[in-house]
């Protein structure tokens, strides 16, 4: 009874993305179809032909490989760094410190939009290094970080790297990380996805064609397979989309789960 019902509800949340998935391989006829049918009779690919072949799917897939990267490994850095330095170092004012940075998890990202785009516009910031720039700063990476340290991984290994003359760099390179494995590979996951589904602020920032990403570039082109004035939507051609840009998330998964799940597993001690 518990299996069914398990397989029940993953049934329904998977129902959506088969539907969308169907619907891309469908012709504009078929999807107006009434009633639907629920598997598509015969198959075609020209939807994503479309996509392919209209517009410059190369250009924007290797915008978002960049911006993807340089904003994962530059941020779970710099979170790496101060978590770090937070669980290790005692210095003056380090809870007020870590708790104004814990503070910035209360206002919402959006709330910063305009006067972001200020700043970075009069700075000439503006594109892909505007999308790379504000996504550095994670609050939720130096709590992560500052906490797992804290309360799993003993001093003692640090305390023993010093005495054998290793610096903090080192340490944290050597010891600290392979320990903070679950943590590691939860924000890089959690970034690289965090950066890919950032519409609204990419949609802001990337205003040329040049420096589209896939969510951007995508979006616009399922706009753009619309009729006349937009009355009559595409949806097969939409739907090819929604794939496509579903398809770096699926990607990221294949390759991270099996290390997740392992550091989840065998990365960290018990406190």
């Amino acid at each position: 009874m518990k299996y069914a019902l398990l397989i029940l509800l993953a049934a329904l949340f998977l129902f959506p993305l088969y539907w969308m998935a169907t619907l891309s391989v469908q012709t504009r006829v078929q999807v107006l179809k009434v009633p639907p049918d629920m598997y598509p009779r015969t198959v075609t690919l020209s939807n994503y032909a479309t996509l392919l072949r209209g517009y410059p799917m190369a250009q924007w897939t290797g915008n978002t490989l960049i911006i993807v990267a340089a904003t994962t490994v530059a941020s779970v850095t710099i979170s790496a760094l101060a978590g770090y330095a937070f669980a290790a170092f005692h210095f003056p004012g380090k809870e007020a410190i870590f708790w104004v940075f814990l503070s910035a998890l209360m206002v919402t990202r959006y709330a910063l939009f305009v006067p972001a785009f200020v700043v970075l516009s009069k700075l000439h910031l503006v594109g892909i290094p505007a999308v790379i720039l504000s996504c550095l700063f994670s609050p939720i990476g130096i709590y992560l970080f500052r906490s797992y340290l804290a309360a799993s991984v003993p001093t003692s290994y640090a305390e023993s790297a010093r005495m054998d003359g290793a610096g903090e760099l080192r340490i944290l390179r050597e010891i600290m990380a392979p320990l903070c494995a679950p943590v590691l590979a939860a924000m890089v996951v959690f970034k690289a996805v965090e950066t890919l589904q950032d519409y609204i602020w990419q949609m802001l920032v990337l205003n040329r064609p040049e420096w589209y990403t896939l969510i951007v570039g995508l979006t616009r082109a399922a706009f753009q397979a619309r009729d006349g004035e937009g009355r009559m939507p595409n949806y097969s051609v939409e739907a090819a989309a929604g794939m496509m840009m579903l398809l770096p998330l699926v990607v990221i998964f294949a390759l991270t789960s099996r290390y997740f799940i392992k550091g989840i597993g065998e990365g960290g001690l018990k406190g």
